[in-house]
């Protein structure tokens, strides 16, 4: 009989995945389903405010104010997504483009260049919404949050 825990299911499955798009996908849907636990507990506590702090401390703003006062969303966004249609198309596209980056740059590049093109992604996000006036009306609360900028 194997006495493994849950926990230790996954730990392993983590390690032996010999992929790093294997992981990142991985490490999405993880985080995607701790938050939709974390959001349910919320919604059943009668707690309106759930979806605002997943939004508030995990997102990245489009108000260079805000990023000052939550830098940590310029790595969190990248982690998060709305729901799980959000997930699954950012997951299939990751894994398509990631297998066939896989191939040009090697495994060991994979995460560098998501982080990247997440930092990237985020940085063109705020200027954007610095630049064009059409914008401006959405400022303050307009947030960035999935791997599309990273992918």
């Amino acid at each position: 009989m194997n006495n493994n825990t849950l926990w230790q299911d996954i730990k392993r499955t983590i390690l032996r995945s010999n992929t790093a798009v294997q992981q990142l996908i991985f490490i999405n849907i993880a985080v995607f389903l701790i938050i939709a636990v974390a959001r349910l507990f919320f919604w059943l506590a009668g707690q309106p405010l759930g979806s605002y702090y997943y939004s508030e401390y995990l997102a990245v703003p489009s108000d260079i104010k805000s990023l000052l006062y939550h830098p940590w969303t310029i790595v969190t966004y990248m982690f998060t997504h709305g729901e799980v249609m959000h997930i699954l198309f950012n997951m299939l596209v990751i894994y398509w483009f990631g297998k066939i980056l896989t191939e040009f740059v090697g495994n060991r590049k994979i995460f560098p260049i998501y982080l990247l093109g997440g930092f990237a992604g985020a940085l063109l996000f705020i200027i954007c919404y610095q630049i064009f006036p059409v914008f401006h009306a959405a400022l303050p609360e307009a947030r960035a949050w999935g791997a599309s900028a990273s992918a």
